[in-house]
């Protein structure tokens, strides 16, 4: 009796890391197809297939990995979740048509799926994150690869800098926090991959890759030099004194002004170019708009500004998205929905800072409490692996087993 469970146990988590393994591949199918379209209409003979199929894998595989009896939360915690799915799925019925145009703008990252992302707290935390590990691997070498292969549009087209990281930089970013768990190769790898993932923007002037990398790497440097370096008090004073050196460095280059590849971003470091898109939101939203938000279908009227890609086609003046993640979150679901979201993003924080015996959960508390941070320039909710890692880290910390493993249970369930 004991053999069968035993192997009826091995055939049931061989099949949750199938599962787990297909939703990591159909979703870098799904970047990645979608990062080929920021170079242009002729790269769609390639990326629609590849979006479609990624989409297609990973829905399929969501599903099978959701069990919303599988998991070590609390009541408040649970009754949190369904409260926000719950909005989630009203805020999709809330004024939802389907047409021609917004059928095929619902498979873009920041518009429809994003609100099932949640979801994955359902899923097999220690297989899940063991696997996002994995992909963080994989990406090192993919981050060069692709890196020198799209040289010419990632240095010259914006929008495919910020999704070339969003897509390839995010894992490595992470694996960078979590140093203390990693071998010396892969966090030396993981650094660099950072620390460009903050260059290329700057380059770029991309300000919001900036904030969310830039906290990334010094956040993933102290955390390294604290944990690798403890019993050596000299190297740890060294790394410290190194990185205020590089601070000032850098403050003194940008005060030189003469920046060369940097001057595009020094242009850009003090231009305000969201006020007048801000007011615009402001003035167009009700009070009913405010609360209960203008559901997935919802925009907002800025007449005179420069649109989007996915704003109406019959009238540019009415815009999908807002720059800032808080009011992004208010137009389609309003004030309730950013309040039941930070809740569980203020709770788990707390859990995984306060109420936990071993880093692993501190770093993933960090890492929600950055996205608290980006959501004021950027931080879009978006079915991509910056917003999944968001909501890993929130699995991670409201889990009560994991909060209280030591840090040799912590290696050992997530095999890392």
């Amino acid at each position: 009796m004991d053999k069968m469970t035993n192997t009826t146990t091995v055939y049931t988590e061989k099949k949750e890391e199938r599962y787990i393994i297909l939703f990591l591949t159909g979703l870098a199918l799904y970047c990645i197809g979608y990062l080929l379209r920021r170079i242009g209409e002729e790269t769609d003979i390639i990326r629609q297939p590849l979006q479609y199929l990624g989409f297609f894998i990973l829905i399929i595989a969501a599903y099978k990995s959701i069990s919303f009896r599988r998991n070590h939360y609390s009541t408040y915690i649970q009754y949190s979740m369904y409260a926000l799915l719950l909005w989630h799925i009203y805020t999709i019925l809330h004024n939802f048509s389907i047409t021609s145009e917004s059928l095929m703008t619902y498979f873009q990252p920041y518009f429809f799926f994003h609100l099932f992302v949640p979801l994955i707290v359902f899923f097999p935390t220690d297989k899940l994150v063991h696997y996002f590990i994995r992909w963080g691997l994989i990406c090192i070498p993919f981050f060069f690869i692709f890196g020198i292969l799209f040289i010419v549009p990632l240095f010259k087209n914006q929008s495919f800098t910020e999704q070339f990281v969003w897509v390839l930089g995010t894992t490595p970013a992470f694996l960078y926090l979590i140093s203390p768990y990693l071998r010396n190769k892969n966090i030396l790898y993981a650094g660099i991959i950072t620390a460009l993932s903050v260059l290329i923007p700057t380059i770029m002037a991309r300000r919001n890759l900036m904030l969310t990398y830039g906290n990334f790497f010094i956040l993933g440097t102290l955390i390294l030099s604290i944990s690798k370096l403890k019993h050596h008090i000299q190297e740890k004073m060294i790394g410290i004194l190194f990185l205020c050196i590089s601070c000032f460095a850098l403050y003194a280059f940008f005060s030189s002004g003469d920046l060369g590849i940097f001057q595009k971003i020094y242009d850009r470091i003090s231009v305000n170019n969201r006020e007048e898109l801000f007011i615009s939101f402001i003035e167009d939203m009700s009070q009913k708009d405010w609360i209960i938000g203008k559901g997935i279908d919802g925009t907002y009227y800025a007449p005179g500004i420069d649109g989007q890609e996915f704003d109406s086609v019959e009238d540019k003046d009415d815009r999908f998205l807002i720059e800032c993640g808080y009011l992004q979150v208010i137009l389609k679901g309003g004030v309730v929905n950013l309040i039941l979201l930070l809740n569980i993003f203020i709770s788990a924080i707390y859990l995984g800072l306060f109420k936990s015996k071993n880093k692993f959960c501190k770093i993933a508390g960090f890492v929600i409490l950055l996205w608290l941070i980006d959501m004021f320039p950027w931080g879009m909710p978006a079915l991509d692996f910056r917003y999944l890692l968001v909501w890993i880290c929130s699995a991670i910390c409201i889990n009560k087993n994991i909060r209280n493993f030591s840090e040799e249970q912590i290696t050992k369930y997530f095999a890392l």
